[in-house]
């Protein structure tokens, strides 16, 4: 294969795999954000295959791709949310190097790897075929293209932990890559604090073993007076080699930290491991929640900073080189004090006390805001509130719940400006993306001069809205019973309305001839016969819309709101790309489900319906009822369903016991799952595997519960997680294997099962 393609070439064929395409605003508005998030991790999986089909790609490609290319798919920012499961946080911060739960399958690796090094002595470590020793080679290898690729590491992680103890003779190149790639998470403060110290154990010890070796390289220095040329130059590039190593910190290219600060002293110490341990180093993310009074705290070199100190007030900062600031204060914080050299974004939340903003100056971009009580009113008749004729030079200001004074200069500079929940006493703003949300006051008539993307919710005061002839977004969101002040426009790119007063037919077909993308929610639509003269080539979406009738040609996706009708007809939304059926609850009747085949997105939840489903790109079925048939899906996920259970057994009783067969009347049940690229299983119940699920190329098992593996389907990888038998007795191993016949992945599972308690499983 390295004869017709290079690596560097396979390279750019797979940045394709992974690569953020643009997408129509249709699907980023239809597909959550666990759904794209899927999507990518579909091509992050393709790429890893590719990365396995031969030694030069298994070796090479992950070095020839950019550095961190997949670290937005192997962590997320959810990975630091506290309310996430632990099983969940761990599979994002990865503690584990290498699967410690599974034996058996470690010891066919082992195998495979002993027979390779019979094979490839040049690989191993020094030129040795010692498994060990190249065991040990292969895995600091392996474990250093994974972190190039992104992967961020916990601080326990026992191998970086092993590393940290090692002399740099034998780490010190592990060390060098590991600070340009390494991202290193600690999950308290003392996690870093144990970093430091086993950094500067072993340092102490090296140091020691130097002293030890001083009066030797004396004698090492006479001997080299007498010694060959190349004898002296040898002994020299050993010890120039010895000594770089010897001064490689162990220290990663990026960190990030979650931390609780107690005192002053905690602080003190986070900034004193910031200067030393982490000295160099780049923070990602960095949260700190603060439960006492400071009187300074500092930060640098860091993306982003979350900073709560809702329990005191602080009464000097210093923040150098920090992008993004996001600080929640203590109500009784009432100015601001201290250095922001360097801060692009600050977010300074629960503001509604602070007055004094003047060192803020210089930050391009600020928004001031006030949530500690959603419900109270900004009392318009109280004191002035912050003085905003410091952002005289502001270029993006987002304004929420808080009273302001002197805000001309900064109105009339700022090119984003976002007002939500205030008084608006100005009828002229120059910034070319404007905002406004539910303000307490406005003028009747608004002129919008620069505006090019504008965003109107609940701004019912404002009569009349004038904008530039072509704009590039428009958003209204109104729930007034008088019609809303729709700004008169040329073309826009697209337009998004949430309108409590249904649009004629005549106004919709004007809007159509004027932009690219509409976007129609709620009661904006009365029929679907007023759609009829939306020119074809306008992407329309219909949001929580009723269907009355047949669905225009014109629409590319749609989210039925079911307020008013029996159940679903097939029919009528047979030409919808995508299509998103939610049964809220009720189990809506899905009629004719044959006819909503071949889509690129079908999302049906909650809904009951009986037959087959095939060609979609992307099928999910959550939580519904009846019996189905998948084959020939691209994407599949099922949540809370019965497979392997036939439909002869679901309709007269025989052939399952009686909880499954009441289960069976309440859930869904699906008879078949065939010619899958990626299913993905969640809170089922599988009967039987034989039979059911065939031609599978990658099968996820999130949270299920069987009770045999003796038919497991033959499938290209397959992904266990938190699963358990039918009686919550038993847990499943979590595991991942790929390439494996049906009788070793039996093995490795009926090797990993282990008792548990059934309080453990509270589904």
């Amino acid at each position: 294969m390295s004869d017709t393609v290079s690596v560097s070439e396979w390279a750019l064929i797979a940045e394709q795999l992974f690569a953020m395409l643009p997408v129509q605003g249709d699907a980023v508005t239809l597909m959550s954000a666990m759904h794209a998030r899927c999507t990518r991790r579909d091509g992050v999986r393709a790429f890893c295959n590719l990365m396995m089909t031969c030694r030069e790609l298994y070796l090479d490609l992950p070095w020839a791709m950019p550095k961190w290319c997949l670290s937005d798919v192997l962590l997320t920012e959810t990975a630091y949310n506290t309310f996430i499961s632990r099983a969940a946080c761990q599979r994002m911060l990865i503690v584990d190097w290498m699967d410690t739960f599974q034996p058996a399958l470690v010891r066919v690796e082992e195998e495979e790897e002993e027979d390779e090094d019979d094979d490839d002595e040049d690989t191993s470590a020094g030129g040795t075929s010692t498994t060990t020793v190249s065991r040990e080679v292969w895995l600091e290898n392996r474990f250093l293209a994974y972190t190039w690729l992104g992967v961020t590491w916990d601080s326990r992680c026992p191998f970086l932990q092993a590393k940290l103890m090692t002399t740099p003779r034998t780490a010190g190149g592990f060390w060098s890559t590991f600070a340009r790639c390494g991202r290193v998470h600690f999950a308290k403060l003392s996690a870093m604090d144990a970093w430091a110290t086993a950094s500067h154990d072993e340092q102490m010890e090296e140091e020691a073993v130097e002293e030890g070796q001083a009066a030797e390289g004396m004698e090492d220095t006479r001997d080299m007076n007498t010694a060959p040329p190349e004898q002296h130059k040898h002994q020299q590039q050993e010890q120039q080699y010895q000594q770089q190593h010897q001064q490689q910190p162990r220290r990663p290219a990026v960190f990030s930290l979650v931390a609780t600060l107690h005192n002053q002293q905690q602080v003190d110490r986070w900034s004193a491991l910031r200067d030393t341990t982490l000295a160099g180093v780049q923070g990602s993310r960095v949260d700190l929640t603060v439960t006492a009074g400071l009187s300074s705290l500092a930060a640098r070199d860091v993306n982003k900073l979350y900073l709560s100190t809702l329990e005191a007030a602080v009464d000097q900062v210093s923040f150098e080189k920090v992008a993004h600031v996001n600080w929640m204060t203590h109500e009784t914080q009432r100015s601001i004090r201290g250095t922001f050299a360097g801060v692009e974004r600050l977010v300074l939340n629960n503001a509604a006390s602070v007055n004094d903003i003047s060192v803020l100056a210089g930050i391009p971009a600020i928004t001031l805001s006030w949530y500690s009580c959603p419900h109270q009113p900004v009392d318009l008749a109280s004191p002035a509130g912050v003085d905003l004729s410091p952002l005289s030079s502001i270029k993006e200001l987002s304004l929420i719940r808080v009273r302001f004074a002197n805000e001309q200069q900064a109105f009339a500079t700022a090119q984003q400006l976002k007002l939500s929940r205030v008084a608006l006493r100005c009828d002229t703003l120059q910034a070319a993306n404007v905002k406004l949300h539910s303000l307490l006051t406005a003028p009747d008539v608004l002129h919008l001069p620069n505006a090019t993307h504008i965003e109107l919710v609940s701004t019912f005061r404002v009569k009349r809205v004038t904008c530039p002839a072509r704009i590039d977004t428009l958003i209204i969101d109104d729930f007034s019973h008088t019609p809303p002040a729709i700004p008169e426009f040329e073309h826009a790119h697209k337009v998004d309305l949430n309108l409590n007063t249904p649009l004629t037919r005549e106004q919709l077909a004007d809007l159509g001839r004027r932009v690219d993308s509409l976007v129609l929610r709620g009661t904006t639509v009365a029929h679907m016969a007023d759609l009829q003269d939306i020119p074809d080539d306008v992407h329309v979406q219909l949001m929580s819309v009723c269907v009355d009738g047949p669905v225009p040609t014109c629409v590319n996706a749609l989210e039925v709101y079911l307020e008013g009708i029996d159940g679903y007809r097939g029919a009528w939304m047979s030409n919808v790309p995508n299509l998103l059926l939610p049964g809220l609850l009720q189990h809506r009747r899905v009629h004719d489900l044959h006819l909503l085949s071949g889509r690129k997105l079908l999302h049906l939840s909650e809904c009951n319906f009986a037959g087959e489903l095939s060609r979609c790109d992307r099928l999910d079925l959550s939580l519904c009822s009846g019996s189905v048939s998948v084959s020939r899906i691209e994407s599949l996920i099922i949540e809370k369903a019965i497979l392997g259970l036939s439909c002869s057994a679901t309709a007269d009783g025989s052939g399952a016991g009686r909880k499954t067969m009441a289960r069976a009347r309440e859930q869904l049940v699906v008879t078949g799952v065939r010619d899958v690229a990626h299913c993905r299983l969640q809170h089922c119940s599988i009967e039987a595997f034989a039979g059911c699920i065939e031609h599978v190329q990658r099968l996820i098992l999130s949270r299920c519960t069987f009770d045999s593996v003796d038919d497991l389907p033959s499938v290209g990888s397959l992904v266990l997680r938190e699963c358990t038998t039918e009686d919550k007795a038993w847990r499943w191993p979590d595991v991942v294997m790929t390439g494996r016949t049906p009788a070793e992945m039996a093995h490795v599972l009926m090797q990993g099962k282990e008792r548990c308690e059934p309080r453990y499983w509270s589904w």
